[in-house]
């Protein structure tokens, strides 16, 4: 894998990402967020009881009809959540905080870009068994993705989850990316 593709994708990503984030604002982000979850959550709480209740009205195997009514309780939620983000969208506006919700949509872009990053360098790690891929120490993202994830790694085990064996923290070069030098040759 050729780390300038890696970076060029992750940028656009990245760039997306913001973007959405600045478009949708964070209340928006943040509705649509607890939506999903919500949705998803009571889909799997509430199947089985909504997939008796779409079993009596229609013809459908039991495992069907479950499905049927996950589907359907997701949808609700989502429609609910995404009034609840008109509505949120619409008193921000009249209490002329649009801009700071906008704002900080931007950050949450951001935030959802870096997690992005960490997954990709995790992922790259479990891939390789462990050993550091030489495209991990070309890309940009994934040094700084490397400066980060000793943090990461570490809050993470305070808290009890343990991560698998190819995760262990390689010693990977972070180079002049954050050492504040502003050279780019590594």
């Amino acid at each position: 894998m050729n780390s300038s593709l890696v970076d060029l994708l992750l940028a656009v990503v990245t760039g997306g990402l913001v973007i959405r984030g600045l478009w949708r604002g964070l209340a928006g982000e943040v509705l649509s967020l607890l939506g999903m979850a919500g949705g998803t959550f009571l889909a799997w709480r509430l199947g089985s009881q909504g997939g008796e209740l779409v079993a009596e009205f229609v013809d459908l195997s039991p495992g069907t009809a479950s499905v049927v009514a996950m589907v359907g309780i997701f949808f609700l939620v989502m429609l609910l959540a995404a009034m609840a983000e008109r509505l949120a969208k619409a008193l921000l506006s009249f209490t002329h905080l649009s801009l700071l919700d906008r704002g900080a949509g931007g950050l949450c872009g951001l935030g959802k870009a870096l997690l992005l990053v960490l997954l990709v360098y995790g992922a790259g790690l479990v891939v390789s068994g462990g050993a550091e891929p030489a495209w991990m120490g070309e890309s940009r993202f994934m040094r700084l993705a490397g400066g980060i994830w000793p943090l990461v790694e570490g809050a993470l085990r305070e808290r009890g989850v343990e991560l698998p064996k190819n995760l262990a923290l390689p010693s990977l070069e972070v180079g002049p990316l954050l050492d504040g030098s502003g050279t780019d040759s590594p």
